[in-house]
């Protein structure tokens, strides 16, 4: 377990935080990276789907819990960029700009990142 934190760590994760959040469990932060990974597909259709139906709720909630797991394994980048998109969907602005250009792309792409990451060093 340790050396798959290590290679995470090596590789731009903040395990460090993830343990906290896990209460320095090694055990729960990698069962929590492997539901990541496993929900992982699920996750990012769910998002695509909400962006071709322009169900702009549905991809707050999505995008909200996103932002919110990636902070919890440590994930900051990927936290920051979803939290931005939760913003911009809380401040009103024109939504549907920022999600038909590559804003959503950048970010799925990020989290496709991710997931191969963990699944590398599972």
């Amino acid at each position: 377990m340790k050396r798959r934190i290590k290679r995470l760590k090596n590789k731009g994760i903040d395990t460090e935080k993830g343990l906290y959040y896990c209460s320095g469990s090694e055990e729960l932060y990698h069962e929590v990276l492997d539901t990541v990974l496993e929900e992982g597909p699920e996750k990012e259709k769910l998002i695509r789907r909400c962006v071709s139906i322009q169900d702009i709720k549905g991809y707050y909630l999505e995008i909200h819990a996103l932002k919110n797991i990636a902070a919890t394994i440590g994930a900051a980048e990927l936290s920051e960029m979803a939290g931005q998109h939760c913003e911009a969907i809380k401040k009103g602005n024109d939504v549907w700009d920022v999600l038909w250009n590559e804003e959503v792309e950048i970010l799925l792409n990020k989290y496709e990142e991710l997931l191969n990451l963990i699944r590398k060093y599972k």
